[in-house]
């Protein structure tokens, strides 16, 4: 199933709506005016970074798995943005990973 709004997770944690409402605004703004608010949007943006990506945030990959685990579920959640052909190459990608897993698995 392809992302219609192209938004990722990270995207959902990074914008508030008070972002988003002045960055309704900009198109309306004169020149002078638009700088400012888009200074002030960047600024919110790295604020909020800052708590997403702190120890305590909600951004965190410690309860991941690890190894073909982890590639395996970064595989999956980026398909959401491909194309077709895209999501074929992943999946051929996943199935050789796979693969070469269970061979050491049973050669190992």
């Amino acid at each position: 199933m392809e992302n219609n709004n192209m938004f990722t997770l990270f995207d959902e944690m990074m914008q508030t709506r008070e972002q988003q409402m002045l960055k309704s605004m900009l198109p309306f703004l004169e020149g002078n005016q638009r700088q400012k608010v888009f200074y002030l949007i960047l600024y919110m943006q790295i604020m909020q970074s800052r708590k997403v990506l702190s120890p305590q945030g909600a951004l965190c990959a410690q309860s991941l798995p690890t190894g073909t685990e982890r590639i395996c579920a970064i595989l999956n959640t980026i398909k959401d943005y491909c194309n077709p052909k895209e999501r074929e190459t992943l999946e051929t990608i996943q199935n050789f990973m796979c693969l070469f897993d269970n061979y050491d698995a049973f050669t190992g």
